[in-house]
């Protein structure tokens, strides 16, 4: 069969069938239109509370752990500097959760730490416990085989990891930090 004679049955067809009265008054007088636009709109406003509870229950950003596993990546350029016996090694920025972080990477001996500070307001401390160095509260927690040390300066979250040293030694590095820059300026 060739397509003029498909054409030409399918216009017979069609010439002979006819629509049902009730559906040519429908189309004839559609009466009011109904848009999706209400239904969109509550889709979109549902979907809105949802992402905005999300939001809310997983804090939005990035955690103290999630800054701390980026920074034990390896640093990506090199970096100067001291804090009492460590010296900086390297230097590495990252952006955790949409925040950036700036870490500086120090060894003493065989032994390194990672001291991000994240950019913008403090992110929420985490559980852990609580130690009081000279004069000001540091968490201290484990993440696997990590230890993790923050607490807040100049209004950013500081955070300092390590797989190597021992709590003790983290704050100490801390105060030797601190101590140099106090007697930088």
């Amino acid at each position: 069969m060739s397509d003029e004679t498909i054409g030409a049955a399918i216009r017979e067809a069609a010439s002979t069938v006819s629509a049902p009265q009730s559906l040519r008054e429908r189309l004839a007088d559609p009466g009011p239109r109904r848009t999706r636009l209400p239904r969109l709109a509550l889709g979109a406003g549902l979907a809105a509370v949802v992402i905005a509870f999300a939001f809310v229950l997983t804090g939005g950003g990035p955690t103290v752990q999630d800054v701390a596993a980026a920074a034990l990546h390896a640093p990506t350029a090199p970096a100067r500097g001291t804090a009492g016996e460590w010296s900086a090694v390297g230097q590495r920025l990252d952006s955790v959760s949409g925040r950036s972080s700036r870490t500086v990477i120090f060894r003493r001996g065989g032994m390194g730490v990672h001291y991000a500070i994240v950019g913008g307001s403090p992110i929420d401390e985490p559980k852990g416990r609580t130690v009081w160095s000279g004069g000001h509260p540091y968490i201290v927690l484990r993440k696997g085989d990590t230890t993790i040390v923050t607490w807040r300066a100049e209004g950013h979250t500081c955070v300092l990891a390590s797989k190597e040293a021992s709590a003790p030694e983290m704050l100490a590095f801390i105060r030797s930090y601190y101590r140099d820059r106090s007697a930088e300026s």
